[in-house]
């Protein structure tokens, strides 16, 4: 009796031991899970910031859960002041309807099972105006934009690169406000200057 009573007591023992050292294991490897991936996101925090291209994620609503530090080489924004607000708000109305049609051509798109991403606009530049603080239509900023649609998670998400137009920019600022000061509007050859080449293909065509 005593020594099946120490066999059962020994096997209780060796359980809980055996459990414990499990358990150790578990969370020793959660720890260096986490760790790499704290490694991971800092890697690519430090790949963003290098990166000159304005950087930003928004999902179908606008709203943006990302936006990268560059934001102040361009606008006088920073990213913390724009992480959660709309990016329809720092967009001209015709760029929101430019982007928004695009978002829901991207979403429409017929994809296999485990693709999880597309090109917004196949892959091609788009011509879009930013609002800079307290800036109005007529006082915007050009900027080329480039996008991936992203599936995965709980909504679909944009991941798109910003750069600016200065050139065009610069001329579309000149026009309009020389029609403004003389109270006409462009002319259809002003006009056409102020369009890029995409967009002046397509309006000729």
């Amino acid at each position: 009796m005593l020594m099946k009573c120490t066999i059962i007591f020994l096997a209780l023992f060796l359980s809980r031991s055996l459990s414990a050292h499990l358990s150790r294991k578990r969370k020793k490897t959660l720890m260096v899970n986490l760790q790499d991936k704290n490694r991971e996101l800092r890697r690519i925090e430090q790949i963003l910031r290098a990166i000159p291209d304005l950087v930003v994620v928004f999902d179908s609503s606008g709203r943006m859960p990302f936006v990268s530090h560059s934001v102040t080489m361009f606008l006088d924004f920073t990213s913390d002041e724009l992480e959660g607000t709309s990016f329809w708000n720092i967009l001209t109305q015709d760029s929101v309807r430019l982007i928004k049609s695009a978002f829901m051509d991207a979403l429409a798109i017929k994809r296999k099972p485990e693709d999880d991403s597309t090109l917004l606009w196949e892959g091609e530049s788009m011509t879009v105006k930013l609002l800079d603080k307290n800036a109005e239509d007529d006082n915007c900023k050009v900027f080329s934009l480039k996008g991936v649609v992203h599936f995965s998670g709980e909504s679909p998400e944009c991941v798109c690169s910003i750069r600016p137009e200065e050139d065009h920019c610069e001329q579309e600022t000149t026009i309009l406000r020389s029609c403004k000061y003389k109270n006409t509007s462009p002319t259809p050859e002003a006009r056409q200057i102020s369009l890029p080449d995409s967009s002046r293909q397509s309006s000729t065509s």
